[in-house]
């Protein structure tokens, strides 16, 4: 917080990935963004405003910005290849039985 008591962008960045690091962070982070229906597939349950609420939140953790969303994409990468990796197990397993 400066002098005149406001806080700053990066001091809002900081404390939003102090929280939503933590494990129950993770957890309310992905409560919330259900709640907003960022996960949702079915247009008519879809509100622009509710994305709009979505990505601030992603913002302030650094995900997204206006440098563009390099960092959330790789997330999504990393996952693709965690759910290829998980199918991949699967079927293993199921072979194996």
């Amino acid at each position: 917080m400066n002098a005149e008591g406001k806080i700053s962008a990066s001091e809002v960045i900081e404390a939003y990935s102090r929280i939503f690091s933590t494990d129950d962070g993770k957890l309310v982070l992905a409560d919330i963004l259900a709640q907003l229906g960022f996960f949702s597939n079915t247009p008519e349950s879809i509100k622009p405003e509710c994305f709009a609420v979505a990505n601030t939140i992603l913002s302030r953790l650094g995900l997204l910005n206006s440098g563009g969303v390099g960092i959330y994409m790789e997330g999504i990468a990393y996952s693709i290849n965690l759910a290829m990796t998980m199918k991949s197990k699967q079927a293993d397993e199921e072979d194996n039985e």
